[in-house]
């Protein structure tokens, strides 16, 4: 066998391999998906249907040119354990009780998202042209399982001279999930870690370098929970950026001192878990090529 062919082979473990040699995957440690029908998962079908050819027509922005294979390693997630990623340009926290392939299909559905942004706005320069990428981060969420509730968006800039991104989350925060006192709490916690991190972090450089373009900077952080007899809920808090002097390269955490320009996205999200699973493995044939160049796990919260 080729060696390429089996991301497996012992001749895969270190080293360098471009697109044409090698799809990698990333793999998620834990119980197989059950594949057995039930009711529920028979009557999202024609729903499921659907999505899956949303998913397989997606255009997304193309794999890196090159993958880094000495960091690849398995994805371990843990219903039992309040955890988080790093997902291109996004957090994603989960609390206790999110299942393992939820955590797993949530995560491949972030990045879906941001890949197909990343191919409609390559390289956005100006807020109108982040808020177009969000616009289709938020178009392919709501086709894959993820309905939108009470959505915000600040349409007017808001002009500032200097810009904590950690701070502007927990603003967005403290509002959006005053009813979860344990989300809340995780989003502290997950902004805790990430600020002890040296900037050379793997998963802060992934960070820094997925979020900013030339002249702006996006960001996004999701924490996702079970909702007492109202199944998976997912809350989003999104910044855009747009710097007047055309520098936004500073670490995601430290302080920007220019005159900046930022617009706020935030969002709960209803998931429909049965569609999701349905249309997971779908969503994996598109994403796992990106591998480890757009996931990092953070340490257990």
């Amino acid at each position: 066998m080729n060696p390429a062919a089996d991301p497996n082979s012992e001749s895969n473990v270190h080293g360098r391999w471009t697109t044409a040699q090698l799809t990698v995957t990333v793999r998620f440690v834990g119980p197989a998906r059950a594949t057995e029908a039930s009711p529920a998962n028979s009557a999202a079908e024609p729903g499921a249907a659907k999505a899956r050819q949303f998913v397989v027509a997606a255009e997304l922005a193309e794999p890196p040119a090159e993958y880094d294979l000495a960091q690849t390693g398995d994805l371990r997630f843990d219903a039992a354990k309040e955890q988080a990623a790093v997902v291109g340009s996004a957090l994603v926290s989960f609390v206790k009780g999110v299942s393992h392939e939820q955590r797993s299909d949530i995560i491949k559905a972030s990045l879906l998202a941001q890949l197909a942004a990343n191919r409609k706005v390559a390289n956005p320069a100006t807020v109108d042209e982040l808020n177009a990428w969000y616009g289709t981060y938020f178009d392919v969420l709501s086709q894959i399982g993820f309905a939108a509730m009470d959505r915000s968006f600040a349409p007017s800039p808001v002009q500032r001279t200097d810009f904590d991104a950690g701070a502007a989350i927990l603003d967005i925060a403290t509002t959006l999930l005053a009813e979860s006192s344990e989300a809340l709490s995780l989003v502290r916690r997950t902004l805790d870690a990430l600020r002890k991190m040296p900037d050379d972090n793997p998963s802060l450089a992934l960070l820094n370098r997925a979020s900013q373009a030339t002249n702006t900077s996006r960001f996004q952080m999701t924490v996702v929970d079970q909702e007492h007899g109202a199944g998976l809920r997912m809350f989003l808090m999104a910044f855009g950026l747009e710097a007047k002097s055309g520098l936004m390269q500073l670490p995601f955490f430290r302080v920007y001192t220019g005159q900046v320009t930022v617009q706020r996205h935030s969002a709960r999200f209803a998931i429909d878990a049965h569609l999701l699973a349905a249309v997971g493995e779908t969503i994996a044939l598109r994403v796992d090529p990106y591998g480890d160049q757009h996931i990092r796990q953070l340490p257990d919260l």
